[in-house]
């Protein structure tokens, strides 16, 4: 922390003054279940004090361990009170949402890689969905009493070819978030357990603190 703060825009300030409260080494996903003992750390030895804390926690003071509900219990905010930004899917953000009912804040670093190759390759995503549309149509007209089979084979063609064009766009591990017109599994626990998810938390610094975020409404498909 001494080195990320050692900066000149720092001014000398020392990064503790940054944080009301400090908790290192919380081995997580264990921090949201049983935890660990809760110690606080001589800032000049790095060695763990010995006793637990019972009092609130004191600014300026480094804390190891612990579990959720004694840090909760300390800062006196739970559940929907809390933000929790992580960049792991499973030990930050699917942990503190499923156990804890914390809102939640998903740092993805690829995601502006992934809108660049939107931008710049929204006509294949634009192809791909009118090739789905088109293998739908050739099924439209028929039922469970239908004998004849539709030919489409030339179309499953084009979208193998077009989803395999996309695919090299993000390079040989292909894209995170989906996989051709479909969403990956990471996309899928994404959009379950992440309230808010961006390339940056610092992107919340151009947003004041009661502002409101809502997911744009999504109807519900209907087979007929």
């Amino acid at each position: 922390m001494d080195y990320l703060f050692q900066v000149p825009s720092a001014k000398n300030r020392p990064w503790k003054s940054y944080f009301d409260f400090i908790v290192v080494d919380a081995r997580k996903p264990l921090f949201f279940d049983e935890g660990t003992i809760l110690r606080q750390v001589d800032v000049n030895t790095g060695a763990l004090q010995i006793g637990t804390p019972t009092g609130p926690f004191e600014p300026g003071h480094v804390y190891s361990g612990g579990c959720c509900d004694v840090f909760t219990e300390l800062i006196g905010a739970k559940g929907k009170d809390v933000l929790y930004i992580g960049d792991h899917i499973y030990g930050d953000i699917l942990k503190s949402k499923k156990r804890r009912g914390w809102r939640t804040f998903l740092v993805v670093p690829e995601l502006q890689k992934e809108l660049d190759i939107w931008m710049n390759k929204r006509l294949l995503f634009e192809r791909l969905n009118e090739l789905d549309v088109k293998l739908g149509d050739m099924y439209v007209n028929m039922d469970s009493s239908s004998r004849d089979k539709p030919d489409i084979k030339d179309v499953r063609n084009q979208i193998r070819e077009t989803i395999h064009e996309l695919d090299m766009s993000y390079g040989i591990l292909g894209s995170i978030f989906r996989c051709g017109s479909r969403q990956t599994h990471f996309a899928n626990q994404l959009c379950r357990f992440a309230d808010l998810y961006s390339s940056t938390f610092l992107n919340l610094k151009y947003y004041p603190f009661s502002y409101m975020f809502r997911a744009p409404p999504m109807l519900v498909s209907e087979i007929e």
